[in-house]
């Protein structure tokens, strides 16, 4: 599922209807806090960072969801380092690092691209507590 957004604040909540309603119809119910944080934290990041369109790219792979967004803007993410409390900004990649089992990014031809994925909490995962293992 690909879907595309405009470069607004507001397209956050719109995206996080998009991941609830796909992982409603995947019986992922048991993931949808931690994956609609995920989404808008990278979606917010996309809109603060890049420009242009969003779009934002979802997979249910055998046993765990890819989220992927992307920009216009070649700024990339970088991986979280460690922050003061005095710190502006940084804390969302941190977040999506935590809610994940992996994640990364690239660029290429004018676009950031930010990743993540994670375990799934369906039939015969071993996930307990829907955390990392």
């Amino acid at each position: 599922m690909t879907r595309h957004f405009a470069h607004d604040p507001k397209e956050v909540a719109r995206a996080r209807r998009l991941v609830r309603t796909e992982l409603e119809a995947w019986d992922l119910v048991a993931d949808m806090p931690a994956l609609e944080l995920a989404v808008s934290e990278l979606v917010t990041n996309a809109i603060v960072h890049g420009r242009g369109q969003v779009e934002v790219h979802m997979q249910d792979l055998d046993g765990c969801v890819r989220l992927e967004v992307r920009n216009e803007g070649t700024v990339g993410a970088s991986r979280p380092t460690v922050r003061n409390d005095a710190a502006n900004g940084g804390w969302g990649l941190r977040l999506v690092e935590g809610l994940s089992d992996t994640w990364g990014t690239w660029c290429d031809d004018g676009s950031t691209h930010v990743w993540m994925e994670r375990r799934t909490q369906r039939r015969g995962n071993e996930l307990d507590g829907g955390g990392k293992t």
